[in-house]
């Protein structure tokens, strides 16, 4: 069976990436969980139900970001996706002037790993989107194709 878009060297011209979930995800539950019962000893016990329903509401959306976050890779930009959050505008591959393969990005908004690759765009500004996508290599490749003007730079482990 041929795709939609056959002529384009990855199969489409539209591909979205799911995002991998990392320690970030698990040490954020650990520390909810642990603020929820602090809190929860402190007051009167008419409230523990109430926080109770609170501490399972967050940890089902802190559980599910890294399943419900996607990555697309359009034809003229890359777009984010974050449940429940305000959506990022689109960069452009025009603009991307790096991208830099790392496995120990600490402080990245949509990086739900370390493991994460940070996508420079709009030189001088800062405006930059870090993303973890469980495929990271297929990653790697289609923004090569997309962005031949764009600066590598690859962590120690890469293989590319």
């Amino acid at each position: 069976p041929l795709s939609r878009n056959q002529g384009h060297p990855m199969g489409t011209s539209r591909s979205r990436f799911r995002s991998k979930a990392g320690p970030i995800v698990y040490i954020s539950m650990v520390v909810v969980l642990i603020v929820v019962i602090a809190t929860a000893l402190m007051l009167p016990p008419v409230i523990d139900p109430v926080l109770l329903l609170i501490l399972v509401l967050l940890e089902l959306y802190i559980a599910a970001t890294p399943l419900m976050t996607k990555y697309t890779f359009g034809d003229d930009n890359i777009s984010v996706y974050v449940p429940f959050q305000f959506k990022e505008p689109p960069a452009s591959y025009e603009r991307v002037w790096k991208v830099v393969d790392t496995d120990r990005s600490y402080a990245c908004l949509h990086g739900l790993s370390f493991n994460a690759i940070q996508i420079w765009y709009d030189r001088g500004t800062g405006h930059h989107l870090c993303i973890s996508p469980k495929d990271k290599k297929r990653v790697l490749e289609l923004l090569r194709e997309r962005c031949p003007d764009a600066e590598f730079i690859y962590s120690g482990d890469s293989d590319l």
